[in-house]
């Protein structure tokens, strides 16, 4: 099965636990970058919650079409998935893959999904997914990204 992992990380703690998804099951990564990255948390808040888009420097959606499952890492801004995710989801097809999104909080999580991620599940599976879920995981904050040592321990733990 080929695994890809794709993620946005406005502060870093994402990229930590996407890079522990990929080395715990030897997927492929992919890194969403805004054109014009969303600055202050407000607004960052306000494109989540309003459904923005964003555009990318990449979208990776042609490189997706050999994967058979995708994992999907956003942080969760005001209940939703970030602007950068909701832009590569308009863009994949992903009919028939299996998505896990991970998400990724300062707040402690026991890694359930929280409601935003639920939301997200039901979403991608209205898109044609195969199957789709979601795991969080407890991160760091923007000064201090979460460690690689807490990453491992519960993708290892969750995953």
């Amino acid at each position: 099965m080929k695994q890809a992992v794709v993620f946005y990380s406005r502060d870093g703690s994402t990229k930590v636990f996407a890079q522990a998804i990929a080395d715990k099951f030897d997927a492929d990564v992919y890194e969403l970058k805004e054109v014009t990255p969303i600055k202050g948390f407000m607004s960052a808040a306000w494109g989540a919650m309003s459904g923005k888009r964003s555009e990318l420097t990449n979208d990776f959606a042609d490189d997706m079409v050999d994967y058979d499952k995708i994992y999907a890492g956003t942080p969760v801004w005001g209940g939703k998935a970030v602007p950068a995710v909701n832009m590569f989801f308009d863009k994949a097809q992903i009919e028939g893959k299996q998505i896990v999104f991970f998400t990724v909080q300062g707040g402690k999580t026991n890694g359930k999904p929280i409601s935003g991620a639920k939301r997200m599940v039901k979403d991608i599976e209205a898109k044609g997914a195969k199957t789709a879920s979601a795991v969080s995981f407890t991160g760091g904050s923007k000064k201090k990204p979460a460690s690689k040592q807490s990453a491992n321990e519960q993708v290892k733990a969750r995953l």
